[in-house]
């Protein structure tokens, strides 16, 4: 397409260039005179040859700039097109794990949504399940999730299935109902989704004949069915309400008022924008509150203000709002991040026998007993016999040993220890058994298929189970005892992690205004590191250490530089609009050149 224009281009302004130069096709031959007008006017060879060579030089270099520039304004345009940004007057958002349940059968809040017959397991999964198992669902169906738009028009709904949808049971029906009252009784609109795919990922949406009006109340629902013992038949990870924008007008300005009421966080909680109000205002001169449609950067530790980012159409407009404090999450369970760990747990109600899941050889799905065996003291053990939980999350790790990762499949009797990649999300484990034994540790639940690690008494061995009840508690309880601490390996970490922090929170974070100082000082604690100091600083993938490596090497860059630099990351939008500038500027010079000879040029025949 570009090439054809390019031809097209260079054809229709051959006129124009011959003009402004001079000289034709026919021009590019010996002569001794021309004709303007009824004078004869000599030129000179060497004259004749420098003209020429002029030509050939800018003529083919002026249009080269003019197609570069036109063809980049195409595609300013196809990109501009492409960019059509969609604004959402509201969301759900299930990804976020903003609110947490595991019933199946009651109601509950998330942000500012009512939802029935859904969990999340308690945040352990980044969706949401609709939908019980057989029993559950006869008391409690259709499942919805409800709740207002309050200040906008919107035209459709989309939801975002996850790719485990429909594993168990099916669709009778689904839809929204829209309602003009908080008491949903008074109904205005009704739209039928269409059909689920099972175990896909897609997006599908409800549309109205005509958008619906702001202030409405949205009722999105599932009437199910399932014969199996299972939860979760429809797995949602976002219900977004698509706002009916006006494209008439542009975003001109973003700003906030207010304070926000939560100032401390800890890594991983997501903002909270309640005492502030985010207003929006527009070409026609109108504003609105978009404080709901403001989406905020993810929370890291040691940030001290966040950024807030609305769109309406293909405009982005930032606020920044100040006076945050984020803490580094605490690790639940205690768990260090690049620590061995044996881990054990207890067999029965009445916790009589503890065992041990032993690292080193590897086994197939149904054969940890090869690994298992009745576990005595910390001290007849290695670190050859422990697990390595490495940080990939907040209290989420991939636990391995050796080369080899344990994971799970999705079998009540699978788990596995070989090469296939997987993590498992901490959350605590503490109460009484039936049998009035106190237990205290944590649960493991694999990512991939949400099933948690327990210890199986008849054989015994270890399995993964859909439950922490499965097996009684505190089978599911898992008591970790670390063996890099028991085994003195633990000086080189807690070096390493001093001087992180120091980077992070200590001397590093004065570094404004007084860099080379600081820098120097930072590398002479640095290098009195001992070497296994140092190499956990420089791989560990704990957040603290991230930062500080992060943090050092910004310190590096700014010492490595010219005196009184300051180097920043340059986003891919001022990329492109410095290679605009550079492309124009190239243009303009050719261009000027090219007038420029052609007026001496003029100048030197009419003289």
């Amino acid at each position: 397409m570009q090439s054809m224009f390019f031809y097209m281009f260079c054809n229709k302004y051959q006129n124009v260039f011959d003009e402004m130069t001079g000289m034709s096709n026919n021009n590019f031959v010996s002569m001794d005179f021309s004709i303007q007008g009824q004078k004869i006017i000599k030129i000179p060879e060497e004259e004749l040859k420098m003209k020429n060579l002029m030509k050939k030089i800018f003529a083919p270099l002026a249009v080269l700039a003019l197609a570069v520039g036109v063809g980049i304004n195409l595609n300013l345009e196809t990109d501009f097109i492409n960019a059509q940004a969609i604004n959402y007057a509201a969301e759900a958002d299930f990804t976020l794990k903003s609110a947490k349940s595991s019933a199946y059968n009651s109601d509950w809040t998330y942000g500012s949504w009512e939802l029935y017959g859904a969990a999340n397991n308690n945040g352990g999964w980044a969706f949401m399940k609709f939908g019980g198992k057989n029993t559950t669902l006869a008391t409690a169906n259709p499942v919805y999730l409800r709740g207002q738009v309050p200040s906008k028009s919107v035209s459709q709904i989309d939801v975002v299935f996850n790719v485990g949808n429909l594993t168990v049971g099916s669709v009778n029906s689904w839809g929204v109902d829209v309602y003009s009252d908080s008491g949903y009784t008074n109904l205005v609109d009704s739209v039928l989704g269409g059909t689920m795919s099972t175990k896909t990922a897609q997006t599908l949406s409800l549309v109205p004949t005509s958008s619906w009006a702001a202030g409405l109340y949205y009722k999105v629902y599932f009437d199910l069915a399932n014969t199996t013992g299972t939860n979760g038949i429809v797995w949602v990870d976002k219900i977004q309400f698509v706002e009916n924008a006006d494209v008439s007008k542009t975003l001109t300005n973003l700003s906030f008022t207010g304070t926000p009421t939560k100032t401390t966080y800890i890594e991983g909680d997501v903002f909270d924008p309640t005492g502030l109000i985010v207003t929006a205002t527009y070409s026609d001169s109108s504003s609105s509150d978009v404080t709901l449609q403001t989406s905020w950067q993810n929370l890291i530790v040691g940030m001290t203000s966040i950024e807030g980012t609305y769109t309406y159409l293909s405009i982005s407009l930032n606020i920044n709002v100040g006076g945050l404090i984020v803490n580094e999450a605490p690790a639940i369970g205690g768990i260090i991040d690049g620590h061995a760990y044996l881990v054990t747990a207890f067999n029965s109600t009445t916790a009589d026998t503890q065992y041990i899941l032993r690292g080193g050889n590897t086994f197939a799905s149904g054969f940890s007993a090869s690994n298992t065996e009745e576990f005595t003291s910390p001290a007849n053990y290695s670190l050859n016999d422990a697990f390595v939980f490495t940080r990939v999350a907040i209290n989420e790790y991939q636990i391995t040993s050796g080369l080899n990762y344990l994971g799970s499949t999705n079998t009540n009797n699978g788990l596995i220890l070989g090469e296939t990649e997987g993590s498992w999300t901490v959350s605590l484990s503490s109460g009484t058994t039936s049998g009035g034994i106190s237990y205290d540790g944590i649960f493991l639940q694999d990512t991939t298929y949400d099933r948690y690690l327990t210890a199986y008494a008849s054989t015994p061995n270890f399995r993964t189970y859909t439950s922490t009840t499965s097996q009684p508690l505190p089978a599911a309880c898992i008591v970790l005892y670390d063996m890099t601490v028991l085994e003195g390996f633990d000086e080189d970490y807690t070096a390493a992690r001093d001087f992180a922090d120091d980077v992070v929170n200590g001397e590093g974070l004065n570094a404004q205004d007084n860099c080379e100082a600081v820098h120097a000082s930072l590398m002479t604690k640095y290098n009195a590191l001992s070497e296994g100091a140092k190499e956990v600083f420089e791989e560990n993938a704990e957040a603290i250490f991230v930062s500080a490596r992060a943090r050092l090497a910004y310190l590096d860059s700014w010492v490595a530089a010219q005196p009184g630099s300051n180097p920043t990351r340059q986003s891919t939008s001022d990329q492109s609009r410095n290679n605009l500038v550079a492309v124009i500027s190239i243009g303009a010079i050719g261009l000027t050149s090219i007038l420029g000879y052609y007026f001496v040029s003029k100048k030197k025949k009419l003289s």
